[in-house]
């Protein structure tokens, strides 16, 4: 299977479903032991983490056109919404000292923001269905390689997960609340015909993802600045970790230092997040299209002869 670097319908919010893990999804697939363990716990590494987050985000988005595009789908409503699935837990636990609440441990902080739903499923498991129902009938004899290695790029950006500082991931879950009410807002879903075309389409809506987040800033940056104002005006009680928790105590483990932090690196374009960003999505937004274009085709084709 081929590993990434990690027709028209609207988008609306997805009911609240139970998350469930996703390695086992992968392992059915063919993955041997999947490991997407990873921990966000240094100051240093702010601009590498929030740029694998939108490389991720953008890598979702680009997975649902190129799965849409392989099962000929141009009609189907998607649903977006928070995280479904994910691959690690974390240990967090929150108590009063000096009558003050406090975090400690640590949280499983989804990488990509956002899922996509088809017919009240992830658009991953929606495909990954289809794919053990053939195998069920057909005694395991009908086999989508390239279909397949489409869904499993998905179900991995749906589960795909890191452990950060508990205090970090609740105050993240507040703005991305906010942000998902925009992203409900992306529905013009074109679904290509041809192989060309989709891979034009994958190229354009990579760009779109990337002003979305990065250039419409009430879409992400202007709640991270009305959180600030809440918080230094008392209208929000700040997340804080527990200062006895040492291992995760960066940016002083208050909310207030972390967002400071986000948005300074967010706003500045010569900061070590751009860089990342460029070296990590930007050059590759082309060879990425190119990639997944030509694994839909195959994968369309798959499906066609069955």
């Amino acid at each position: 299977m081929k590993k990434w670097k990690m027709g028209q319908g609207f988008i609306y919010c997805s009911t609240k479903q139970n998350r469930k893990f996703g390695t086992a999804d992968l392992k059915s697939l063919g993955f041997n032991t999947p490991n997407f363990v990873s921990v966000f716990s240094t100051e240093s590494r702010l601009g590498e983490h929030l740029a694998k987050r939108l490389n991720a985000t953008i890598n979702k988005r680009t997975a649902l056109f190129t799965i849409l595009y392989a099962e000929n789908r141009r009609d189907s409503p998607v649903y977006i919404g928070g995280a479904l699935s994910q691959d690690l837990s974390g240990s967090s636990s929150q108590q009063t000292l000096h009558k003050k609440s406090y975090f400690s441990g640590t949280q499983a902080g989804h990488i990509a923001i956002g899922t996509y739903s088809v017919n009240n499923k992830q658009i991953g498991q929606q495909g990954l269905d289809f794919l053990q129902q053939k195998s069920h009938y057909d005694n395991k004899k009908t086999l989508f390689p390239h279909f397949a290695s489409l869904i499993a790029f998905a179900l991995a950006l749906d589960s795909g997960t890191e452990l950060v500082p508990a205090y970090v991931n609740q105050s993240m879950g507040k703005i991305e609340t906010q942000t998902l009410r925009f992203m409900k807002g992306l529905t013009s879903l074109y679904i290509p015909n041809t192989h060309d075309t989709l891979k034009m389409q994958l190229i354009a809506e990579s760009e779109r993802m990337i002003d979305f987040f990065l250039y419409k800033k009430p879409t992400f940056i202007k709640p991270i600045e009305k959180r600030l104002l809440d918080i230094k005006h008392g209208n929000a009680t700040e997340y804080t970790q527990n200062p006895n928790d040492k291992a995760n105590l960066m940016f002083e483990g208050k909310e207030s230092k972390f967002l400071e932090a986000v948005l300074a690196l967010l706003t500045n374009p010569a900061s070590d997040f751009y860089r990342e960003l460029d070296g990590l999505t930007l050059k590759n937004i082309a060879i990425n299209a190119e990639s997944l274009a030509e694994h839909a085709e195959l994968a369309k084709q798959e499906l066609q002869a069955s």
